[in-house]
This record gives structure tokens, C-alpha cells and sequence, in this order.
């Protein structure tokens, strides 16, 4: 399983007093509306634009030769697929398994499939392609994801 832990002072926000209880109220709401949201800013990332939502890796590298071989002959499940962008929706697996859940001072996204592992730290296909999906807790997510958490917060709070 690929996953990250979303907390407010990860986008340079104060810590603020999780006892008080407006706060509680506002991490609430903020939590209801920013997991489908980022779910959302996620899945257009990876499966329409073909780009990591985690800062500095940019677009996904080129599909391997045989791949784009197999691609362009479209048999099997391959018969709707592109070559651009590179956006992980061969089976379509991933893209329903993006999940997330509120914790105590912000929320946890993770992807279910075990191929979400391949792609994201082990590498996918003979290459070992790495296609990072989801930050670790020393990056970030880019910056079109990171705005939108961002606004999202201060109108919140």
C-alpha cells in the first residue's frame, strides 16, 4: 500500500490548538471537503495529465518500446489505451483505490492496489520505472496540489 498523512502545518500553516473546540469543528470541515478534493486533484494529476502530484518528479517517464508496441497493436487490454500521457489506466485497478480517511489532526490518502506500490517505490515493468504517486513525509505535493489544499484551508479556518 502507497500512502501519505496530510496535516495542516504540512502547508506551512501554524500548529493550531486541536482543543479547542471551533477548531475541531473547522478540522472537520476541512477534513469533508479537502479528501475528495485531493482524491480529485490526484486523479487528474496521474490518470489525465500524466503527472506525479509529488514535487519534483514532473511528468512520468515514456512507456518502455515493447509496451508502446503493444499499445499500438490495441488487442486485448490494450484496445483503448494512449501512448501519452503515461497515466497508470491500463486496468483502471488504481484509479479506484485511492481511498482516504480523516485522523485526529488532518487525513490519510493511500492507494489500495498493490500495483500503486510498483509504480510508486519498487518500479514498474522490467525497468523498474518509478512513478512516485503519493508524497513520503520529507516531500511534498506539487504545487497545483498544494494551492488547492492551500485556499481549501483558509477558507476553513
Amino acid at each position: 500500500m502507497v500512502k501519505t498523512v496530510v496535516k495542516p502545518q504540512n502547508f506551512g500553516f501554524a500548529v493550531l490548538k486541536a482543543v479547542d473546540t471551533e477548531y475541531k469543528k473547522d478540522l472537520k470541515v476541512f477534513q469533508r471537503k479537502a479528501i475528495p478534493m485531493l482524491k480529485q486533484e490526484i486523479i487528474e494529476s496521474i490518470f489525465i495529465r500524466g503527472v506525479s502530484p509529488v514535487s519534483g518528479f514532473g511528468k512520468y517517464k515514456a512507456y518502455s518500446k515493447s509496451y508502446k508496441e503493444q499499445i499500438r497493436r490495441g488487442k486485448g487490454k490494450f484496445a483503448n489505451k494512449d501512448i501519452r500521457p503515461i497515466n497508470l489506466t491500463l486496468s483502471g485497478d488504481l484509479l479506484k483505490s485511492i481511498k482516504g480517511r480523516p485522523t485526529a489532526n488532518g487525513f490519510t490518502i493511500w492507494f489500495s492496489d498493490k500495483k500503486a506500490k510498483w509504480h510508486d517505490k519498487e518500479g514498474a515493468g522490467r525497468s523498474k520505472v518509478i512513478r512516485r504517486m503519493l508524497p513520503n513525509d520529507n516531500e511534498k505535493f506539487n504545487q497545483v496540489i498544494t494551492r488547492a489544499i492551500d485556499n481549501l484551508f483558509k477558507k476553513t479556518f
